[in-house]
């Protein structure tokens, strides 16, 4: 509660313009109102711990699969004649946790051309839409997938 109750303190100094020892104090004590009266809210709830080296290099492996897979699909709607051929694919997963699965689950959202449907009941696989679905390109997004989870299961715990 300190912690976001500093980064309130800073960003309240930040929004009054005025840089001053008074500001600063002024949105700390905020900070700690509203966290303390939202107490209950978030009470209980799983602390998601993230590892920074292994954080930095999924961002880093996002970033390259953003731009891969962006390309890849500019590419394939520009390419006169070409046909994707879109499938719904069942990735079985290993992640046990919910902070993993909605990690990864997001991760795969937001790469073009791929899009996460649901999470099994069992939680043993995700259920994604890929617009590369066809049996030459289905490794290739499983492939994908898999260093993706690899990723996070270094980085959240």
């Amino acid at each position: 509660m300190i912690y976001w109750s500093v980064l309130m303190a800073i960003l309240w100094t930040a929004l009054q313009g005025v840089p001053s020892l008074a500001n600063l104090l002024g949105g700390f004590v905020v900070g700690l109102l509203i966290f303390w009266y939202l107490r209950p809210l978030y009470e209980g709830t799983p602390v998601i711990r993230w590892r920074l080296l292994p954080s930095l290099r999924l961002l880093g492996f996002f970033f390259k699969e953003l731009v891969a897979s962006s390309l890849r699909v500019v590419g394939t709607c520009l390419r006169p004649g070409a046909h994707p051929t879109p499938a719904i694919l069942q990735i079985p997963i290993r992640l046990r946790t919910d902070a993993q699965i909605a990690t990864l689950a997001n991760l795969i959202t937001l790469t073009p051309g791929t899009l996460t449907i649901a999470v099994a009941d069992d939680h043993a696989s995700l259920f994604v839409h890929s617009f590369f679905g066809s049996a030459e390109d289905e490794p290739g997004v499983r492939e994908s997938i898999s260093a993706f989870e690899q990723r996070v299961m270094e980085a959240v715990q």
